[in-house]
């Protein structure tokens, strides 16, 4: 009866095992986006390309982001300098807080309080944000090498759908440095 039991525990234990396994082999790979990114204008789609679609007032001249993440925490600086039409330089600096884990995280944009949730779909991180200025969707995706951030931003009329059609603006950063 003994030796039954220890079969009986140890087939236990390696079926456990193998389920664990299998298990932390299916979840998808969560990239760590930290680092110094820089704009890459040439690689990005921007809408003042095309007059009949801008976004705002503004394209980017230059752009320095700054992401430290920690998970479930990551903290996005930018510095920014954008140019209007008539060549007038706006810079500015944001900071967002944001967490992995779909928690409401409030941030301050262009002056205005917007309300932020993030969290993985696959190995892209998806920010929704709303706010007095509109509500977005923000996708990071990582590049299989680390040296190509890519966003993509959406005008979201409805936050929970998953089907974003095509992003508003999608802005193509490298990395910079180790």
């Amino acid at each position: 009866m003994p030796m039954t039991r220890i079969v009986s525990t140890t087939l236990c234990f390696v079926s456990l095992a193998l389920v664990c396994t299998i298990t932390l082999q299916a979840q998808p790979s969560r990239p760590n986006l930290s680092g110094r990114w820089i704009v890459n204008i040439d690689r990005s789609k921007i809408p003042h390309l095309d007059p009949a679609h801008r976004y705002r007032c503004c394209y980017p001249k230059s752009w320095v982001v700054i992401i430290d993440h920690r998970e479930p925490d990551v903290t996005i600086s930018i510095e920014a300098v954008e140019v209007n039409d008539q060549g007038t330089e706006h810079p500015f600096k944001e900071i967002d807080r944001l967490t992995t884990d779909g928690r409401d995280m409030l941030n301050q944009n262009a002056g205005h309080e917007v309300h932020d949730a993030s969290s993985w779909e696959g190995s892209r991180l998806v920010t929704r944000r709303t706010g007095r200025t509109g509500d977005f969707v923000f996708v990071y995706t990582l590049s299989a090498d680390g040296k190509t951030l890519t966003r993509e931003m959406y005008i979201s009329k409805e936050l929970s759908g998953s089907t974003l059609g095509e992003p508003l603006v999608t802005s193509v950063f490298d990395r910079q440095g180790p």
